[in-house]
């Protein structure tokens, strides 16, 4: 007999890849949408779409249009190498849920929900305003 898998488990393997903004859709003053899609074949490879309270990591640029410094590669010993970077370019991380997925015939395609920061100037603040 057949154990059928009711839910999903910790993926076997990851990798820090770059990913592109395809929209960005406001849903309130305070929320916004960003859908990303992979570049290159990685995360076809090796993302699998795992239901409520999944979550993944970005890593955001220390400067505005600048690409990311961040430890490519398999996930073991990630962090060991983001920490030998040098500490004024390597990326900022910031832990985010996963709203939804899409597997399209382009590859997945990732929604994110940010919570939009708003400074005492009026101006949008944090991390990922960018």
């Amino acid at each position: 007999m057949t154990e059928v898998q009711t839910r999903p488990t910790k993926p076997v393997g990851a990798e820090v890849t770059l990913a592109r903004v395809i929209n960005t859709q406001r849903l309130s003053r305070g929320f916004q949408r960003i859908t990303v899609v992979g570049i290159g074949d990685v995360l076809d490879r090796t993302f699998a779409a795992m239901g409520f309270d999944q979550w993944l990591r970005l890593f955001f640029p220390v400067r505005p249009g600048a690409e990311p410094v961040v430890a490519y590669g398999g996930i073991d010993g990630w962090y060991q190498r983001w920490l030998a970077l040098e500490e004024t370019e390597r990326a900022t991380i910031r832990n985010y849920t996963v709203r939804a997925t899409r597997r399209t015939d382009v590859g997945w395609e990732i929604d994110i929900d940010f919570v939009v920061h708003v400074s005492a100037s009026g101006e949008v603040d944090g991390v990922a305003a960018q």
